[in-house]
C-alpha cells in the first residue's frame, strides 16, 4: 500500500473582530470562538489544494487510462460474478486451439477446476490482478487421430470385414454416466472419419464440421464423467450407424456386444477452455482495454495447458463496466498549535468552500491591516464593488447545494460552502474533540476530493469545483455569548516555520503479493532479524524509494549443508504486515501502522514497500517500524532503521 502527501496552495484565517483583515501570511489558522467587550467573537479558515496535483495523483494512481482496477461486472468485488473480456481466436475452425485453449486436462467426476492466478501481461503494463478460472468441458480437436491411444483394446469389432479405403463422417455417441441419456458428438458438428486397411481400422481422424462454436457448452463433456473413469465403451460408433451410411459394406461375424468400434478418448486429444474468469479482491494496476492477459500454462498445474491462453480485456460498456477507481482514501490533517476549552465535547466541521478566494499576504498582527486577500467580508481584497471587490454572498439564491450563515447582519460573511453534492456524497465532516483526546485535526474528506476530480476530469455537471476546505465550529458554539461555552482551535497554517504544516494525506491500495518462481519461505517465528536492505540512507524529497525487507530467524532449524543459513531470505506473513515512519527527533509517526494502506507486498525477490518522500519534511531524519503477526502474536520491529530526506 502507499501514501503520498500533498501541502496547501493556500490558506487564510477569516475574523469577525476586523472584517476586512486578510491573514494569507499568518503561520496560525484558527477557528475559535472569544468574548471580547462582551461580544463573541468568531473565526473560520480556508485551505485549497491544487486540483491539478491532486489529479495528477488521480490519473497516476487511483482513476486514469491504465489505473483502473478490473472489477465484477456490476456487481462489486468478491460477490462472483464475471467480467468483461474478449477471447481471443486463431483464424479457422471455431473449436479451441492449442494458443487459446487447455489440452490434456481432466476432472474428477461431476468436478470443476478452479484455479486462483495471477496473468503475465504480454501487452500493456498491468499487473498484480488475481482471477479465477473455471475449467469448462472438453471437446475434441479437429484433425487428431484418435486411433492409437483410443481405441480401447479388446473391444475393436472381431469378424468384421470391409473393403480397404476411409468411411465417413459417423457421429460418436456416449451415454452418460449419471443422467443415462445419450449424447452424440453432432450437438458440438464433430465426428470422426474411419481409415480401414486388411479389415483393421487404421486411423481414425476427428473431423470438424464447422457449424458450432466450441463455447456451446454441455453437449459433450468428454472431460467429466465415466470416460476418465477407465469405463470401456463410453464412445462408440455402432453398427446401425454403419450399416445405415454405407449399407453392405461392413459386415460383423462375432459377438452382438462386439459389433461397435468403441473408443476412449484419451485426454491429449481433447481440449478444454475457462468456463468463466472472475476477477478477485487483490486487485491489480494499470490494466486497460485492449491489454491482453496471458495465463501462463503451467499456473493450471497439476494439469499444464498445452499452451498458454490469452485474452484481450474489452472496453466498458453502458450497462456494465470492468473498471473501477482503485481505493483510496484522502484525510485533512492539521496539527494544533493551541487548543483550549475541549473541558467540555466541541466541534470542528468541514465543508467544500463554494467560490474563488484570493490568499493575500496580510498577517493578523499588522497594523494597519493588509485587505489585499480574502477576509471575513470579502473574497478576493477589501474594497468597493466598482473597484472589483467580490463579497462572500449572504441573501438570494447560493446556486446547487451552497449556503452560508451568520447571526445577525454586523457577522454577515464568514465564506460560502456546500452541504450536499449531485454525486449524492455526504460532503459534510465533523470531528469531535473532549478533554484527553487528540487535539490534532484528522478529518476524512475523501467525498470531497471525489467530487472535485469528478467535476475536472469527468463532468463538470457531477460535482463542484475545488476551491478548498472551510474549517469551523459547529453553529451552536459559534457567536454565542458565553464564556464557558467558548473554545480556542488555533492550528499550523502552510507558512509555519515549524514540520507541522497542514497536509491532504491521500493514501491508495497498491498491495501486491506474488512471489512467482521464488522458493523462499515465509517467515513464521517471532525471534527474527528485521532490516532494510537497500536503504540508500538519503533520498531526495521527490523521490520514491521501494524498500526491500530482508527478514530472517534468529536461530534457523539446523541442516547439515555448506552455505550459509543466513542468506536465504524470508517473506513476510501475507495480508498481515504493515509499515510505519516515525519522525526520529520528535518520535511521532509521520505514517502510521495501516492494515489496509501499510500493508507489505512482495514480489519474486523479496517483501517490499514503497516511501514517496514528497510528504515528509526534508532535512529531517526517519525511522522505519514493521509489524507483522508471527506465531499467533503481533510483533512490532523498531531495528533502528532510519533514513534522511533532503531538499532536491
Amino acid at each position: 500500500m502507499a501514501i503520498y502527501k500533498i501541502f496547501p496552495s493556500k490558506d487564510a484565517s477569516l475574523y469577525t473582530i476586523s472584517q476586512s483583515m486578510n491573514t494569507g501570511l499568518d503561520e496560525i489558522l484558527e477557528a475559535s470562538t472569544a468574548i471580547e467587550s462582551s461580544q463573541p467573537q468568531v473565526s473560520r479558515y480556508l485551505l485549497e489544494f491544487s486540483q491539478t496535483e491532486i489529479n495528477n495523483f488521480v490519473e497516476k494512481h487511483i482513476s486514469g487510462s491504465g489505473v483502473t482496477r478490473l472489477i465484477i461486472n456490476d456487481t462489486g468485488v468478491g460477490t462472483g460474478g464475471e467480467f468483461l473480456y474478449d477471447q481471443d481466436m486463431l483464424a479457422g475452425p471455431t473449436y479451441p486451439t492449442s494458443s487459446n485453449s487447455i489440452s490434456g486436462q481432466t476432472l474428477a467426476v461431476n468436478n470443476n477446476l478452479e484455479f486462483s492466478i495471477v496473468p503475465s501481461s504480454s501487452f500493456g503494463d498491468g499487473y498484480g490482478q488475481r482471477f479465477l478460472v473455471g475449467l469448462n468441458s472438453g471437446y475434441f480437436i479437429p484433425g487428431v487421430d484418435i486411433v492409437d491411444d483410443a481405441v480401447v483394446s479388446g473391444s475393436i469389432p472381431t469378424g468384421f470385414a470391409a473393403a480397404d479405403g476411409t468411411y465417413g463422417p459417423f457421429i460418436l455417441s456416449h451415454v452418460d454416466g449419471n443422467l443415462d441419456l445419450n449424447r452424440t458428438t453432432s450437438s458440438l458438428s464433430s465426428s470422426v472419419n474411419l481409415t480401414i486397411e486388411n479389415n483393421t481400422l487404421v486411423s481414425a481422424v476427428i473431423q470438424n464440421n464447422g457449424s458450432a462454436s466450441y463455447v456451446a457448452a454441455e453437449y459433450y463433456p468428454v472431460a467429466r464423467g465415466p470416460l476418465n473413469d477407465g469405463g470401456m465403451g463410453d464412445l462408440y460408433i455402432s453398427e446401425a450407424t454403419m450399416d445405415a451410411a454405407y449399407p453392405g459394406v461392413f459386415t460383423f461375424s462375432g459377438p452382438t456386444d462386439y459389433r461397435h468400434f468403441y473408443f476412449n478418448i484419451n485426454k491429449i486429444h481433447t481440449v478444454t477452455v475457462p468456463s468463466f474468469i472472475r476477477t478477485l479482491d487483490s486487485q491489480g494496476f494499470k490494466y486497460k482495454a485492449g491489454d491482453k492477459l496471458v495465463f501462463p500454462s503451467q499456473s493450471f498445474n497439476p494439469y499444464p495447458m498445452s499452451d498458454d491462453v490469452s485474452i484481450t480485456l474489452s472496453a466498458p460498456t453502458v450497462s456494465g463496466s470492468n473498471w473501477e477507481d482503485v481505493p483510496a482514501q484522502y484525510e485533512l490533517l492539521n496539527s494544533a498549535a493551541v487548543v483550549t476549552g475541549v473541558q467540555m465535547d466541541q466541534t470542528l466541521k468541514v465543508y467544500a468552500v463554494s467560490g474563488s478566494w484570493n490568499m493575500g499576504t496580510g498577517k493578523y498582527a499588522n497594523n494597519p491591516v493588509t485587505t489585499n486577500g480574502c477576509s471575513w467580508i470579502f473574497r478576493n481584497y477589501s474594497g468597493s464593488t466598482g473597484d472589483g471587490a467580490t463579497t462572500w454572498q449572504t441573501t438570494g439564491t447560493f446556486g446547487n447545494y451552497a449556503t452560508a450563515s451568520f447571526s445577525s447582519s454586523n457577522d454577515a460573511g464568514g465564506g460560502n460552502w456546500y452541504t450536499g453534492s449531485a454525486l449524492g456524497l455526504d460532503i459534510v465532516k465533523e470531528q469531535v474533540f473532549s478533554y484527553g483526546n487528540t487535539i490534532d485535526l484528522k478529518v476524512d474528506v475523501t467525498n470531497y476530493i471525489k467530487t472535485w476530480y469528478t467535476a475536472s476530469l469527468v463532468d463538470a455537471a457531477k460535482g463542484f469545483p475545488n476551491n478548498g476546505f472551510l474549517v469551523k465550529q459547529s453553529s451552536s458554539k459559534e457567536f454565542i455569548n458565553n464564556l464557558n461555552t467558548t473554545a480556542t482551535f488555533r492550528y499550523f497554517s502552510v507558512d509555519t516555520n515549524t514540520i507541522y504544516p497542514p497536509l491532504l494525506n491521500m493514501k491508495w491500495e497498491d498491495y501486491y503479493f506474488t512471489t512467482g518462481s521464488s522458493n523462499n519461505k515465509i517467515l513464521g517465528t517471532q525471534e527474527s532479524f528485521m532490516s532494510i536492505y537497500n536503504n540508500d540512507g538519503t533520498y531526495y524529497s521527490g523521490s520514491v524509494a521501494r524498500m526491500r525487507i530482508a527478514a530472517i530467524p534468529k536461530y534457523p532449524d539446523i541442516v547439515f549443508q555448506t552455505a550459509s543459513l543466513y542468506t536465504t531470505n524470508f517473506y513476510l506473513p501475507e495480508n498481515s504486515s504493515s509499515y510505519a515512519i516515525k519522525d526520529t527527533d520528535t518520535n511521532e509517526f509521520v505514517i502510521d501502522f495501516d492494515d489496509k494502506y501499510t500493508n507489505i507486498s512482495a514480489d519474486a525477490t523479496s517483501s517490499y514497500f514503497d516511501v514517496y518522500m514528497n510528504g515528509l519534511e526534508p532535512e529531517r531524519y526517519y525511522t522505519i517500524l514493521i509489524k507483522t503477526k508471527l506465531d499467533g502474536t503481533t510483533q512490532i520491529y523498531d531495528e533502528d532503521i532510519m533514513f534522511k530526506v533532503i531538499n532536491g
